[in-house]
């Protein structure tokens, strides 16, 4: 299981082309623009944004500089078991349009099996509940809300399916929905906690 809770957005790269990004805790000074890290990890940013795979901005006029990872950074970087579960718990990473192809498409090519995410903007709020009521019942936990009898775990397409029948994917106010794709689950994964 891969869980992501980031930010998301797209920017503009150095052929401008339109691509989708996921922000990661890694800062740049926003005044000079330099690396806050140590030289070695500076360095490999460095190789990764000449290569395409990271890019250095800010999220809004004044903000903090950050470092954003897109699909080719995954491309290269990650490889997941069989079966993988992958939330990115961010804005728009589960869109339609063309800037969010690249992301997904390196997500299905690192062998995710299923991927969650949002179409369109989300609340923090909406987003917390919904991720947290997803892995209550993926994983059994029973506390949101609490049950009495406990029930056991359920896998995600399950509680996914549970979740779309009560209307719990779509957000109450904007258009933010939590969205699913399964690509190459081999057979029904029920998480258990360890």
């Amino acid at each position: 299981v891969v869980w992501i809770s980031t930010h998301g957005a797209t920017y503009t790269d150095r052929d401008g082309i339109s691509r989708y990004g996921i922000v990661t805790d890694e800062t740049v000074d926003p005044t000079t623009g330099l690396c806050a890290l140590t030289s070695d990890e500076c360095a490999k940013n460095h190789d990764d944004r000449d290569a395409g795979r990271l890019f250095s901005g800010k999220l809004r006029q004044g903000g903090k500089g950050f470092v954003m990872v897109n699909g080719a950074f995954i491309a290269k970087y990650w490889k997941l078991a069989a079966n993988s579960v992958v939330v990115i718990d961010a804005c728009n990473s589960m869109d339609d349009a063309k800037e969010y192809f690249d992301f997904q498409q390196a997500l299905r090519t690192a062998n995710a099996a299923t991927v969650l995410g949002w179409k369109s903007t989300v609340s923090l709020a909406f987003a917390d509940k919904t991720v947290g009521f997803l892995f209550d019942r993926v994983l059994g936990a029973n506390a949101d809300p609490h049950l009495t009898p406990k029930q056991r775990p359920f896998s995600v397409p399950e509680v996914y399916e549970s979740m779309s029948k009560a209307r719990k994917l779509k957000a109450p106010a904007g258009s933010a929905v939590f969205a699913m794709s399964q690509w190459s689950l081999t057979r029904q994964s029920i998480l258990a906690p360890s």
